[in-house]
């Protein structure tokens, strides 16, 4: 007995996984409100049978499927299975990428080993910092039972794989997360930018031709789904930030103007976050230096992809809380900046995170106050506010200045 709780003392970090892990699980299998299943397998079944995926039935309790045509046909082998099997399967894949996510963004980072027998404490610390950036996102995916936990290990193993110059198997990977939700598409610029334009290219085409299976299995009422998906879920918005979803919701440089749009004109509003979005562009292309340029070390690999993950939040056309569970990866690299180069702007960034993400959370706020209709009222004002967009944009500025003394550094040596 005392031989196995020694062994458990080695493992705290592998230990509190199993238990996070079995909690959400025994949850995960009986939530009654299952976007993955309102929305995603209904869309499966639709597309299977010849109707619309893109349809807007009954039994998807509101839920629109708005996402590229591929995932529709992903989940396609989940209908051959009974409601409770089918469940559980796609639970295996929440947890397989969860920990993928996990192991990867931690490696990524520069994370080393946590269970070893001396407590390398730095490390712990390191490590915490960064989980608390990233899981109340992951939390929010397990919630709601989307499919950003398996996007976010496609990311996760493509930043490993950048890091080990395996480019092709990065914009592969990449490519693939790219074709089930847009955002990540901003990794071609980048692979671009970094002198990968073979791979940026073959990232475009994979992102188009994974689009295209859909059509093998049924052909949309339009032709093509892609030509469908723009036609029923692109074209209809016509203001910037607005979205098939509350406003609140949308936590992107785009939702929060359009929490804005009683006060701007639309044409004002769009100039103003499409300039915006320039601008934030033009520089994270200064700050990464030096186009075409292959050579970059893993210390800034990781803080350059971390900055693309940012910017995909806060440029894309709508970014709900689950999306955001890629901040693992700039939680851990910040971590790191602060613990072992006492960056000050690293640990400010992550209290800010923690402090408009985690306790400015409904539920947080609700046990504080030990009144929960209050605390709903304050998270869901902070919510209206961009609090997520804040909190994102301050960990951008931090990955931001890590990569200045990066720069700085490589060129004294």
């Amino acid at each position: 007995m005392k031989s196995a709780l020694r062994q458990l003392a080695r493992h705290p970090f592998v230990v509190a996984a199993l238990i996070y892990i079995v909690a959400n699980g025994i949850r995960f299998m009986w939530i009654a409100d299952s976007e993955w299943e309102d929305v995603f397998v209904l869309a499966a079944r639709q597309l299977l049978h010849g109707g619309n995926i893109y349809d807007i039935l009954p039994e998807s309790k509101g839920h629109a499927y708005s996402y590229p045509p591929l995932q529709a046909m992903l989940a396609i082998p989940f209908l051959l299975f009974s409601f409770w099997t089918s469940r559980f399967f796609w639970m295996l894949v929440n947890f397989a990428s969860l920990i993928l996510v996990w192991r990867w963004s931690w490696k990524a980072s520069g994370g080393k080993s946590l269970e070893t027998d001396k407590r390398n404490w730095p490390e712990i610390a390191i490590c915490l910092l960064g989980l608390v950036c990233g899981m109340r996102f992951v939390q929010d995916n397990l919630d709601h039972q989307q499919t950003d936990l398996v996007i976010g290990a496609l990311l996760m193993g493509g930043v490993l794989a950048f890091q080990k110059s395996r480019d092709f198997l990065a914009a592969t990977v990449w490519g693939i997360a790219a074709a089930m939700k847009g955002p990540p598409l901003l990794f071609a610029p980048y692979l671009f930018w970094r002198g990968r334009w073979r791979e940026a290219i073959w990232m475009l085409v994979l992102v188009i031709g994974l689009n295209l299976l859909p059509d093998l299995v049924h052909r949309a009422p339009s032709g093509l789904w892609l030509r469908e998906w723009y036609v029923s879920m692109i074209q209809p918005v016509d203001e910037v930030g607005k979205w098939h979803s509350a406003p609140e919701n949308n936590q992107s440089i785009a939702g929060e103007a359009y929490r804005l749009h009683d006060s701007y004109s639309p044409q004002t509003l769009k100039l103003a976050v499409y300039g915006l979005e320039f601008l934030l562009l033009a520089a994270a292309a200064a700050i990464m230096g030096r186009p075409f340029s292959h050579s970059i070390d893993h210390r800034r690999a990781a803080l350059e992809c971390s900055l693309i993950m940012i910017l995909m939040l806060l440029l894309s056309p709508m970014s709900s809380k689950p999306h955001f569970c890629v901040l693992l990866l700039p939680g851990f690299c910040l971590g790191r900046e602060f613990i072992e180069r006492k960056s000050v702007t690293a640990i400010l960034s992550i209290i800010l995170c923690v402090v408009l993400v985690v306790i400015l959370d409904r539920n947080v706020m609700g046990g504080i106050l030990m009144n929960s209709d209050r605390g709903k009222l304050i998270g869901e004002k902070a919510m209206w506010l961009g609090s997520i967009v804040w909190a994102t944009l301050g960990l951008g500025i931090a990955c931001a200045a890590a990569l200045m003394d990066s720069r700085r550094m490589s060129r004294r040596s």
